[in-house]
């Protein structure tokens, strides 16, 4: 339990590490955008993506890693940090084709922030394959809840709720974007699909 918190802690931490370079570079709120650098988009601390990470995705990876990381073998590791890094470099390849500017992306480039998520979602990411495909008598109810929480999460990073409410510093559309609908689906897709696969099997 203690490994698990303190995990935990250190991935929330390189959340708000990404925060504060986002402060650095005045990218934190809507009216420091507009003030120090003259454009709209979407700063750090509207990006819901961001909160996910924090609320959702670092403590679902802490518990994951700790409760089944001994059930994992260096190969199949290795194999998941290899796909979990090419999944995030594409994310992050079209990432940089967004034409506003956020605090992970600026001028069709990745800050340092965007780097730093790019690790994290790797990591994230092979954690989760690992989860679903190398786990051994996983806890059902748990798949369940994982997979309901990565679904909501790509909700988050997708930025529905902000297609929703509409702030008139936000310049996108996500209700009308393949870019929001595929990845919801995918995610959908893939991890109910693969719950019930190893429920009923």
């Amino acid at each position: 339990m203690f490994f698990q918190h303190v995990l935990t802690v250190s991935l929330c931490a390189v959340v708000w590490w990404q925060g504060w370079l986002a402060w650095k570079y005045c990218m934190l709120t809507p009216w420091e955008m507009d003030y120090y650098l003259g454009k709209k988009g979407i700063p750090f601390l509207c990006h819901e993506g961001m909160w996910g990470d924090f609320f959702l995705i670092s403590p679902l990876v802490a518990v994951i890693f700790s409760h089944y990381c001994i059930f994992w073998s260096f190969g199949r590791i290795l194999s998941a940090v290899i796909l979990g890094t090419i999944v995030s470099c594409g994310m992050h390849i079209s990432y940089q084709t967004i034409p506003w500017a956020e605090a992970h992306v600026q001028d069709g480039k990745l800050t340092v922030a965007g780097k730093i998520l790019s690790v994290y979602m790797t990591i994230a990411i092979a954690v989760f394959i690992l989860f679903y495909f190398a786990t051994p008598n996983v806890d059902h109810r748990l798949l369940w809840i994982v997979s309901a929480l990565l679904i909501v999460h790509t909700i988050l990073g997708t930025h529905v709720v902000l297609g929703i409410v509409k702030p008139k510093w936000y310049p996108g559309d996500p209700l009308h974007s393949w870019g929001t609908w595929l990845p919801i689906a995918v995610v959908a897709l893939g991890t109910f699909g693969r719950t019930w696969y190893i429920v009923t099997h």
